[in-house]
């Protein structure tokens, strides 16, 4: 844990001279722009975790209608034999 708080003070350090950070205000950008990031890919998350459940449905839906057709399919070919 030590390590990776010296490791964040040297990138946070490293991004102060680039004018990237300031200590200022204890560094609220960066943490403001990390929660950003954080609540962004928990809705795309969110997003495509409806999306997969949507396409499993879409998959059922259309496997009991292949299901429905084979069926169909079987009795006209049976009806096609009487003939």
């Amino acid at each position: 844990l030590d390590e990776t708080k010296c490791h964040i003070i040297r990138q946070l350090s490293t991004l102060e001279k680039a004018k990237r950070v300031t200590s200022i205000n204890n560094y609220q950008s960066i943490v403001t722009a990390i929660a950003k990031e954080i609540n962004k890919t928990d809705k795309y998350r969110k997003i495509r975790q409806i999306d997969l459940i949507t396409i499993r449905k879409l998959v059922s839906e259309l496997e009991k209608t292949q299901l429905d057709y084979q069926k169909r399919l079987e009795r006209y070919a049976k009806l096609f034999e009487k003939i």
